[in-house]
């Protein structure tokens, strides 16, 4: 069954599961309302849908409507994962930025007071970093411990190739 996302032409993106996502398109447009479009399928079930749900929290608006990020067209979510409280997948599995930041500290069993006197910030500016609640600029890299680089490197350039490629469909 697909969980679809659907996105209209003032950047909100409704984040749904149906049987028909094209049928639910047509229900949810109307000739004076704001232009619609899918611009993702994938295949899951309620749960994969409430899974995207907390993914993207963060990006809620109201009900099952959020504020359009471009990690919305690569994030993966995996069934294993939707009863755990914290993402326990190997780093590099679609995951957004802000959740790879976390998973590779605490594969490192780092806190995140730590981690701030490592990078030479505060401790909430590292809970905002992994809320997502701060966007994370690349020359942070260089102040992260050298073991979490790499997957946080690799989940910048996937959510920079879902931009280039949500730009390149328009």
């Amino acid at each position: 069954m697909p969980v679809y996302f659907i996105q209209s032409d003032d950047g909100t993106v409704k984040i749904g599961w149906s049987l028909n996502p094209e049928q639910r398109l047509k229900t949810l447009s109307s000739s004076k309302g704001p232009k619609l479009k899918i611009v993702r399928i994938v295949e899951g079930t309620r749960a994969t849908e409430k899974l995207f749900h907390r993914i993207f929290r963060i990006n809620r608006l109201h009900g099952e409507w959020f504020k359009f990020s471009p990690q919305m067209l690569c994030v993966e979510a995996r069934e294993e994962n939707i009863n755990s409280s914290v993402f326990q997948h190997p780093i590099r599995n679609g995951l957004p930025v802000n959740m790879t930041i976390r998973e590779a500290r605490l594969s490192l069993g780092i806190e995140q007071h730590e981690l701030a006197k490592m990078m030479g910030v505060s401790a909430p500016f590292v809970s905002d970093l992994e809320k997502g609640n701060r966007p994370f600029h690349p020359r942070y890299l260089t102040k992260l411990p050298e073991p979490m680089r790499a997957p946080v490197r690799d989940a910048l350039v996937e959510l920079h190739e879902a931009q280039i490629q949500y730009l390149m469909k328009e």
